[in-house]
């Protein structure tokens, strides 16, 4: 685990990781804007496993831990606080326009809760454990 955590310290700020954070932002708006009907047929395909009351909580906060860790390893900022207040204003900014879009998607708490949950946590992961 030591190793794993020197390689990604000593690889942070690299174009690998500008370029995967760079592509995984437009990635999660276009998943967590898709229309409602598009995300109710998609039921019997990669979601199949989630089939358990509010599983997109589970989905929300493994978005926003990846948000957040990818923009640390960017390191397109250097001030720790924003790492989890960027993910989470996005999230909040995300539900707005879900509900401004009109298309099945609704603002919804408890996904601005999954997903500061996931921002934070990985904000913590980073801050003790790299």
């Amino acid at each position: 685990m030591q190793q794993l955590t020197r390689i990604l310290l000593d690889k942070r700020g690299s174009k690998t990781f500008k370029i995967l954070f760079c592509t995984y932002v437009p990635l999660l708006f276009t998943v967590t804007l898709l229309p409602g009907n598009i995300i109710a047929k998609e039921t019997d395909g990669i979601f199949k496993f989630f089939k358990f009351g509010n599983a997109d909580k589970v989905v929300h906060f493994v978005l926003f831990f990846t948000f957040a860790f990818l923009l640390f390893l960017s390191a397109y900022t250097r001030k720790n606080s924003l790492i989890w207040i960027i993910p989470v204003a996005t999230g909040v900014l995300i539900e707005i326009i879900q509900q401004l879009m009109g298309m099945g998607r609704t603002f919804d708490l408890l996904d601005i809760t999954a997903n500061t949950i996931g921002a934070v946590l990985a904000y913590f992961v980073i801050v003790k454990k790299l």
